[in-house]
């Protein structure tokens, strides 16, 4: 592996998002700074967010972005930021998630609802978890939504909102990651390593050579795996979770993306910086 380029930021990045067919990013910035970034990291706008966004999120084809706010906000723009609607929760969103065309809109909050809006901002369906979900991903070839709280409870929700099935898994989660199939979800767990389910098999199964992990993401097809360790060290992973590669970073990594095809990783770092990482071959 090695660092292709580094692009300075003008703060500290608390979010990073990757149109993954467009090539864009979006980097959520502390000072509530939104911005939005070529594949070859050169700002293309930085505009202020219209909320103080706890979650941010881009649509895999680059023409949406999502915002949760503090006080309940849930907003849709466009590719240059502009609003296209908004609406009010009555409790605090605790994580957001777009489907890869910017179809449906999902938020859930600290009282374990989950709500999903269509483009026009319309709900078209709600259900309550029973704990408040911090990690939301749509699977891109099927009508789910999958969903995790920090610590205890994996689920699946189908295109009408009717949990299909959960699971109590006894971990501490730092993100969540689909396949575009959705017969690998994964998840980083701080404790348990790498743990994977699938849409229709809905029992955990740890992968057997990993280890705990902070941040995971993986290529469109769950072939390719990257994950930050406990340590901070970015690693390439095998499907089996065994370590190929690695490599120092120059500071803690705060947010993890994988491209497509799972050939380069998009690491924001807390020195305020944000890095490439070609995956290279593997041993």
């Amino acid at each position: 592996m090695r660092i292709v380029w580094t692009r300075p930021l003008a703060a500290t990045p608390l979010g990073l998002s990757l149109a993954r067919e467009a090539g864009s990013l979006l980097v959520w910035e502390s000072e509530s700074t939104l911005v939005r970034l070529d594949s070859a990291g050169r700002v293309e706008l930085r505009q202020r967010s219209p909320v103080t966004p706890v979650a941010v999120t881009m649509s895999d084809d680059g023409r949406l972005v999502a915002v949760a706010g503090r006080r309940g906000q849930v907003c849709l723009m466009t590719l240059d930021l502009v609003p296209i609607w908004e609406r009010t929760l009555p409790r605090k969103p605790t994580a957001l998630a777009i489907d890869h065309l910017g179809r449906r809109l999902a938020v859930a909050d600290d009282a374990g609802g989950v709500f999903v809006f269509d483009r026009e901002g319309h709900e078209v369906w709600r259900a309550s978890a029973a704990r408040p979900l911090t990690r939301l991903a749509f699977v891109p070839e099927a009508p789910a939504l999958i969903g995790a709280a920090e610590f205890g409870l994996v689920c699946a929700f189908d295109g009408a909102g009717t949990c299909t099935w959960r699971d109590g898994l006894v971990a501490h989660v730092g993100s969540l990651v689909v396949s575009g199939s959705g017969d690998r979800i994964l998840l980083a767990c701080f404790n348990e390593g790498l743990c994977t389910y699938a849409l229709s098999k809905p029992r955990s199964q740890r992968l057997p050579m990993s280890s705990p992990a902070r941040l995971a993401g993986m290529d469109y097809l769950g072939e390719t795996i990257v994950a930050v360790g406990l340590d901070g060290t970015l690693l390439r992973c095998a499907a089996d979770g065994s370590k190929q590669l690695e490599l120092a970073l120059s500071a803690n990594p705060l947010a993890l993306e994988v491209e497509a095809r799972g050939e380069a990783a998009l690491v924001a770092l807390g020195d305020g910086t944000l890095v490439r990482v070609e995956m290279g071959a593997a041993r």
